[in-house]
């Protein structure tokens, strides 16, 4: 089990896919664009002529971000934690593991396994996130790159 998920995934292409990348601009605000109005749009990121990365544009959108690759069969996508929350998971974690080794010289054995019970409730919350974002990302991807194509 990796400590953050990641999911790899490959869809086929038909002929024409000249159209991906100019519906996914569309839909797409630049990530380094500074505005806090992101409802117009489905997704945020950073597209090029083959490659993307984008995340959605609502309260999941750092559980799950798709790096996409568009090849001339096949579009291989690679779903992965936001960076965010792997920072924060991280300094939640060297915080814990700090404080439970001063609770260890202190010998107060319970407040430990309720701080390790917290670190893995916010590992779960985690997986939670990406198992309920990678299928809501996924769908509106796919609907993106097959309107008016």
């Amino acid at each position: 089990m990796k400590l953050f998920p990641e999911k790899d995934i490959s869809i086929s292409l038909s002929e024409n896919h000249d159209n991906l990348i100019v519906n996914l601009k569309k839909n797409t605000i630049d990530s380094k664009q500074f505005t806090g109005y992101w409802e117009d749009k489905t997704f945020v990121g950073e597209i090029e002529t083959d490659t993307f990365t984008i995340q959605l544009s609502s309260f999941f959108g750092n559980f799950c971000i798709i790096k996409g690759q568009i090849y001339p069969n096949k579009l291989a996508l690679h779903l992965c934690t936001g960076m965010k929350l792997k920072i924060s998971f991280t300094l939640y974690s060297i915080t814990f593991i700090l404080i439970s080794i001063d609770l260890l010289n202190r010998k107060e054995f319970g407040i430990i396994f309720a701080f390790i019970f917290i670190l893995l409730l916010f590992r779960g919350i985690l997986e939670i996130g990406f198992r309920v974002a990678s299928p809501i990302i996924l769908k509106k991807l796919v609907y993106v790159l097959r309107k008016n194509s």
